[in-house]
């Protein structure tokens, strides 16, 4: 069985119906998301210069959608039975494509990805697809009408199985639908058929829960990342009753646990590895992601440390010792600022290699940025606002990370919390 990993951005595009295919012929694949950021880095070794890109066995990179349709649709029996079947489904496909590559239509996928600076507003971006985009959609969809009304009406292109043209139309017509005008295909019944049998392989982004406490502690840099890849997850808050019954059905006995399509994934630094390789946070090669490795496990043994790791209990007034304000404050300063001392110089050291940006490696968040920042943000937040002042560079570093407005907005929603 072929190794598989396909690279694209954070959203769906002309990657998504890779995705599904691939999902519909049963095999797995490395879904890695390219951070825009990180896009200049990577595009040199796409073989056109561009995504989506699908790389078989680490070796053989394949570009352009529509060959890597066919690839993947003539490796799984997802494709034509013979050279006529095969040229007809040609034939189809390259309807659907002269369709998206329409000015209008082109112009309309930019604009939904705002990168138009002259439609912005949802009234604009309907009139535009009312005036530009439907008028295009009537002169090609009925060609693909008759095409699966030739078929017997019974929702796909040929036969009575799925091919890879029928996974292509039903995602280029469904982002019609969900991103223009539920009612644009009403008079186009074949193709609202179509849509309606690859319900199943549409949505292809697992489903996301993150399970911790109502405060920041472990889980507040995981949400950071969640919101910077724009994933949609569940932030499920228990209350420490709950965790108590929750306890013992969990991988590791701990939280923060990430629920992945209903697969936990634990502790805490597996976490971030994870999202930051699935989402193009997670350094471009091996020497890259080693690299956030070993700044990651200095952050670890940063939070693990006995004095950070035992002040949220204090601040949660579950330290007989420090019951109070002025005693939570004598151990901040008797436990917690050794082990700032003690590794916070580490830190300046990497961010300062790095050309003292701001960030650990190139010019973007990574996994380990998130994670650094709001452990060190943490200490000035609940402990003493000057304990990192002999340490520029990491202040430089949680200022940018919390500039990002994707976390600069989650901050500023969210709960006060405690710890």
């Amino acid at each position: 069985m072929p190794a598989y990993k396909l690279y694209y951005f954070p959203l769906r595009g002309r990657g998504e119906p890779i995705r599904q295919l691939l999902k519909l012929a049963h095999q797995p694949f490395e879904d890695y998301r390219i951070n825009p950021e990180e896009w200049a880095g990577v595009k040199a070794d796409m073989p056109l210069g561009q995504v989506p890109v699908l790389e078989v066995d680490g070796s053989t990179k394949l570009a352009q959608t529509m060959t890597i349709l066919r690839y993947i649709a003539n490796q799984h029996g997802l494709a034509g039975r013979n050279p006529e079947e095969n040229a007809k489904l040609d034939m189809i496909a390259e309807c659907v494509q002269e369709m998206i590559n329409a000015p209008k239509i082109f112009n309309w996928a930019l604009i939904v990805l705002d990168k138009c600076c002259d439609i912005t507003t949802e009234d604009q971006k309907n009139d535009f697809f009312k005036h530009k985009v439907t008028p295009e959609i009537e002169a090609y969809a009925p060609k693909i009408e008759r095409f699966l009304l030739a078929n017997g009406n019974n929702g796909l292109f040929m036969g009575d199985t799925e091919t890879w043209v029928d996974v292509f139309a039903a995602e280029v017509f469904t982002k019609f639908v969900e991103f223009g005008d539920p009612a644009c295909l009403d008079a186009f019944p074949h193709i609202k058929a179509d849509i309606a049998h690859f319900s199943l392989y549409h949505d292809t982004m697992p489903t996301i829960k993150l399970i911790y406490f109502d405060g920041r502690g472990r889980g507040e840099s995981i949400r950071h990342l969640l919101k910077l890849a724009k994933v949609p997850f569940e932030d499920c808050r228990i209350t420490f009753e709950e965790w108590i019954a929750l306890k013992r059905t969990t991988p590791l006995g701990n939280i923060p646990i990430l629920e992945i399509d209903g697969v936990h994934i634990c502790p805490t630094s597996t976490i971030h590895r994870f999202i930051g390789n699935q989402y193009g946070r997670g350094g471009s090669n091996a020497l890259e992601k080693a690299r956030l490795d070993m700044i990651g496990e200095v952050i670890q043994d940063l939070s693990s440390d006995y004095g950070p790791n035992w002040f949220g209990r204090c601040l949660l007034g579950r330290d007989p010792e420090y019951p109070t304000k002025v005693h939570q404050r004598l151990y901040f300063k008797q436990k917690v600022v050794p082990a700032i001392e003690k590794f916070a110089p580490f830190i300046e050291k990497f961010l300062i290699e790095n050309g003292n940006n701001g960030f650990f490696l190139g010019d973007s968040e990574t996994w380990a940025d998130v994670f650094a920042a709001e452990q060190f943000a943490k200490f000035i937040d609940y402990g003493e606002p000057e304990c990192l002042d002999a340490y520029p560079s990491i202040k430089k570093l949680i200022a940018r990370v919390q500039s990002n407005p994707l976390i600069a907005e989650h901050i500023r929603t969210r709960r006060p919390a405690i710890a």
